[in-house]
């Protein structure tokens, strides 16, 4: 699994402590969990600007919601789903479950 928050919060901690802060057992599990909510705090306007929407597929047959030939897209840039910015916001699990 690929979570971005607990990849930040692990990121930090080593800024913090050094690469020895796993050896910290009394700290870790709620310094990590901690760091983990911040960053997913800071990361869900991002994640607002960049979810998934279904974008027409622009034959001139579409009739929009019904339309099967339809793809998802980015509703922040229209990109094909998922942007590169949603790679880096959204878990693998979130990514792929879609």
């Amino acid at each position: 699994m690929s979570d971005p928050a607990v990849e930040a919060a692990q990121r930090q901690l080593a800024a913090q402590f050094g690469h020895d802060w796993s050896s910290m057992k009394l700290i870790v599990p709620t310094a990590l969990r901690v760091r983990t909510e911040v960053a997913r705090e800071a990361l869900k306007p991002i994640r607002e600007l960049h979810k998934p929407i279904w974008g027409n597929c622009g034959h001139m047959c579409c009739s929009g919601e019904e339309c099967r030939m339809r793809t998802r897209v980015c509703g922040h840039d229209y990109d094909e789903w998922p942007c590169d910015t949603a790679k880096l916001v959204y878990t693998t699990e979130e990514l792929d479950g879609e």
